[in-house]
């Protein structure tokens, strides 16, 4: 988007889990930033550089609950599961 509008950063808010306290695997990346790395670092240039003016990252430690986990049997699962786009594209993401 920033290359497209370069001035919309500074009307942007972007919010992403970003790390962990106690990754449940250490030896890897990040779950989100693992799985699209060009992206990740295309944030942080844009950030460093001040054309997106702030970023939040949250740790896992606050989203990786088990209050909140998506699994097969979870509701939410089934619903994404029957539909089709966007909802069928995110839980293939949840498969991964």
């Amino acid at each position: 988007m920033l290359e497209e509008i370069p001035g919309a950063g500074e009307r942007l808010l972007v919010t992403q889990m970003g790390g962990a306290v106690d990754y449940r695997d250490p030896s890897r990346a990040e779950h989100n930033v693992r799985m699209d790395v060009a992206s990740a670092h295309t944030v942080f240039k844009v950030v460093r550089e001040g054309l997106l003016p702030e970023i939040s990252l949250v740790t896992s430690d606050v989203t990786f609950r088990s209050e909140i986990q998506v699994t097969r049997e979870s509701t939410l699962y089934s619903l994404l599961s029957a539909g089709t786009g966007w909802k069928l594209l995110f839980r293939e993401h949840l498969d991964l």
